[in-house]
């Protein structure tokens, strides 16, 4: 039997960590949780310990991040497999013998998502999609991400239409497992990012040494969503534009760097003309400081990609590109409107 290690990074919010917490202790499967606690300015440590006894705490001191969190937390993990999982979801009570049953099936398997969806739907009596992950990550050939159930902001309905698992490029953060080994191997996530995309960086580095990833639909999580940074927050749309930049310059040859760059540079101006038209100045701003990181840090970029010579090599490279989705993001999203741009 499978024996899941779940790290949740925590930073204040006391309720919704309950529930996350009641949720999982109600649930079947052989587990441990590791409560990674980045500075909360609330009582979340004090209370869990007195509420949830069994919780293992740690305590860095400082706010990490997701990714750094994370990581800490996978220090004082004891299963082969791990999951990260945000603090502000709930679980099936069979998701982790889900879970199980489809490690036990897919042996090639490295690290699988669940099908997560809109807590908020749930609780009014609806089955929807959550943005962060949906039904299963996936990365189109300019390095953007999507998910089936979920294309930029256009959410699905879940009518059993992605009921079959899959090959994934990304599994979402919001729920991520993945095979102990492998995850050390890697060397977990990259602190840079600090927070949004580091998963998908994960997994393309996955996918480069050989890897797979796949989606467990059998498996559901419920996720509130927007707790920490609420969707369209100035600095989640900074963090997502700048890391979408890192991942990418990190992760792919120089040819194909060069060739992709000029099509990214105008889709973010595109971006930042849209952010402008609702916050002004301060909207473009967001591009313009994510630009102003990279140059700032290119150094830090540099040293990077010296680490990363395995995703950078063509052999690791073409796994990768073989699991990336033809059509652009913008493309997709355009389609499903009815729109031409």
């Amino acid at each position: 039997m499978a024996f899941f290690s779940i790290i949740i990074p925590h930073f204040s919010g006391i309720d919704i960590l309950t529930d996350c917490l009641d949720s999982l202790y109600r649930a079947s499967g052989q587990f441990e949780v590791i409560l990674v606690d980045n500075g909360s300015a609330d009582d979340s440590v004090s209370v869990v310990r007195t509420k949830f006894p069994r919780v293992l705490i740690h305590e860095p001191g400082e706010n990490l991040g997701y990714a750094g969190g994370c990581t800490a937390g996978a220090a004082f993990a004891k299963g082969d497999w791990l999951v990260f999982l945000n603090n502000d979801t709930m679980v099936d009570p069979e998701w982790l013998i889900q879970l199980e049953t489809a490690i036990s099936h897919n042996p090639d398997a490295t690290c699988l998502q669940p099908k997560i969806l809109s807590l908020q739907a749930h609780r009014a009596g609806r089955s929807v999609f959550d943005y962060a992950g949906a039904a299963g990550g996936r990365l189109d050939w300019l390095g953007y991400p999507f998910a089936w159930g979920r294309v930029m902001d256009s959410i699905e309905k879940d009518e059993g239409q992605y009921d079959h698992s899959q090959r994934l490029f990304w599994s979402s953060g919001t729920a991520m497992v993945i095979r102990r080994q492998e995850a050390v191997q890697l060397n977990f996530f990259v602190p840079a990012f600090f927070a949004h995309m580091e998963e998908i960086d994960l997994c393309w580095r996955l996918l480069s040494a050989g890897g797979q990833v796949i989606s467990v639909p059998a498996s559901v999580v419920w996720h509130l969503g927007g707790q920490t940074l609420a969707l369209g927050h100035p600095r989640k749309m900074y963090l997502n534009h700048r890391n979408n930049w890192l991942m990418v310059i990190k992760n792919t040859p120089v040819p194909y760097l060069v060739m992709i760059s000029p099509f990214r540079i105008l889709l973010d101006l595109l971006a930042g003309l849209s952010y402008s038209k609702k916050q002004g100045w301060e909207g473009f701003k967001i591009i313009l400081r994510a630009w102003k990181w990279l140059w700032t840090n290119r150094k830090v970029l540099a040293d990077l990609r010296r680490q990363n010579q395995s995703t950078i090599r063509w052999k690791g490279f073409r796994r990768v590109f073989k699991q990336m989705d033809p059509v652009p993001v913008v493309v997709r999203r355009a389609l499903q409107a009815g729109k031409v741009f």
